[in-house]
């Protein structure tokens, strides 16, 4: 009987852990001059990860697979409707959602510059 206790408890611990992530959702976003991409993914976590949503901002050139570089700007405890606006070919507005904004897990930075272009982080404010 303690055999095949083990054995169930063993088998519910494998499934347990071994629940994969799915990707939920991806946007880009494509620079004025077309030569870089903002992506925006958000992906469902394993069953046993206790934030189960999680947003990954990144920046690509053109033509460079966004998966090999996956949240190179953030990684961002929660989901909500991030938004890009582009305001010049090196100078980008990522607009996050209050959800995002206020998870105790985060720190966003005001700033960041990668690729010699500046991101800039807007908050949004509760309604």
């Amino acid at each position: 009987m303690r055999i095949i206790s083990f054995l169930i408890l063993s088998i519910a611990w494998l499934f347990f852990v071994s629940c994969d992530s799915s990707i939920e959702g991806v946007k880009s976003f494509p620079s004025p001059d077309q030569r870089y991409f903002m992506v925006i993914v958000t992906e469902l976590q394993a069953a046993n990860d206790p934030t189960p949503f999680w947003t990954h901002i990144s920046i690509r050139k053109a033509g460079e697979d966004f998966r090999k570089i996956p949240g190179n700007i953030g990684k961002f405890v929660g989901k909500g409707r991030v938004e890009v606006e582009w305001q010049t070919a090196t100078t980008v507005n990522v607009n996050l959602p209050y959800e995002i904004v206020t998870s105790k897990f985060n720190k966003i930075p005001e700033k960041k510059e990668i690729y010699g272009i500046s991101i800039m982080f807007v908050m949004e404010k509760p309604q």
